[in-house]
């Protein structure tokens, strides 16, 4: 099997606000080069190979985006999903290249929750990522594929370390 990590994609609300203004928030403008790049491991010679690609942590930028122009400090399951339409409105292209490459053979993508994406603990946000790729994308907050260990690593700073167990106080 090959296993793909890629990490700290940082997604916000996209390159333009609606007033058409850069959003200076915005740390990711790859959308299309993500696309070749999922096309790339669920075509050609990788169509009927095992890939599985590791999110690993801070994929969405939920820490910076505001949800009808309110910074909540708050997360929470409904602002979270609010948060997620946002990213999804500024990336689509993002979650139908997911989709797309969820639905090739032997194809899988696990998300591995960070400190921006928090709010990704959430089982309605999981469900509602899920939707708008329109295939099922797992989630954990670490995992151990073929004796490698994958995490975000934010909980080895002191700031960021939060119990797995009690996530949201």
């Amino acid at each position: 099997m090959l296993v793909i990590v890629c990490s700290d994609l940082h997604l916000g609300k996209g390159k333009f606000l609606k007033n058409g203004q850069l959003n200076i928030l915005e740390d990711f403008f790859e959308d299309e080069r993500f696309k070749e790049f999922c096309e790339y491991f669920s075509s050609g010679r990788h169509y009927w190979a095992d890939v599985h690609l590791v999110l690993n942590g801070d994929i969405l930028n939920l820490i910076q985006i505001d949800v009808e122009g309110v910074f909540s400090h708050i997360i929470d399951e409904e602002l979270t999903v609010r948060a997620i339409d946002e990213i999804y409105k500024g990336h689509k292209l993002f979650f139908e290249a997911l989709g797309k490459f969820l639905s090739a053979p032997n194809k899988q993508v696990s998300y591995v929750i960070g400190n921006h994406d928090a709010g990704m603990a959430f089982e309605g946000a999981q469900k509602h990522f899920n939707e708008l790729v329109g295939n099922e994308v797992n989630f954990a907050f670490d995992m151990n594929i073929d004796g490698v260990h994958i995490e975000h690593g934010h909980r080895f700073e002191v700031i960021n370390t939060v119990p797995p167990k009690n996530y949201f106080m």
